[in-house]
């Protein structure tokens, strides 16, 4: 797809309000009356506008062959370390993807683990060139808090502190895979 860009020009007139005005007695006619022309402008033709109908729906053939959702890759559910494990009661399970910009996902909601070791760690190709530190919400048994979450060049996924009553892992951004 190669978008070719049209530069509109407006059509120039000396009189750009002026108008002429008939009567039959019963009815007015105002017709335009703009005097001399300044500057054609691009002319507004079939041609023109189907150009652009075109340019749009190919547009749209490219973003959606791009950007399907058919194109991504499914999620991998993790493998767990240090007793984490899933939360469950109906949450998604912890699970990553990759997207086609090279951004990992997570989704999922964790519980249980040691605070400060791996719950798992992420295969080589979702892994941050250096160590990514995130916020999440997290429950410590007496109330929601905030956990620190460290992705580390090694792969570990490292519940740094907060809590282990339950870790969301939805709200993580997603960080780009550089290793």
């Amino acid at each position: 797809m190669v978008y070719v860009k049209t530069t509109w020009v407006d059509r120039a007139v000396q009189y750009p309000s002026r108008f002429t005005r008939t009567s039959d007695g019963t009815y007015d006619t105002l017709t335009p009356a703009p005097g001399t022309i300044t500057a054609a402008g691009t002319p507004l033709t079939a041609a023109a506008l189907n150009n652009l109908e075109k340019q749009y729906d190919e547009a749209v053939a490219y973003a959606n062959a791009t950007f399907a959702p058919s194109t991504q890759e499914n999620w991998t559910a993790v493998t767990f370390q240090n007793a984490w494990t899933n939360y469950g009661n109906g949450y998604e399970t912890a699970a990553f993807m990759k997207d086609k910009f090279g951004f990992v996902h997570l989704k999922g909601m964790i519980y249980n683990g040691l605070l400060g070791k791996a719950a798992f760690l992420l295969p080589a190709g979702y892994r941050p060139l250096n160590i990514q530190r995130f916020s999440t919400q997290a429950h410590n048994g007496t109330t929601q808090v905030v956990a620190a979450i460290d992705v580390k060049p090694a792969g570990n996924f490292d519940v740094v502190y907060g809590g282990n009553t339950w870790v969301l892992l939805d709200s993580i951004p997603p960080f780009k895979a550089e290793q």
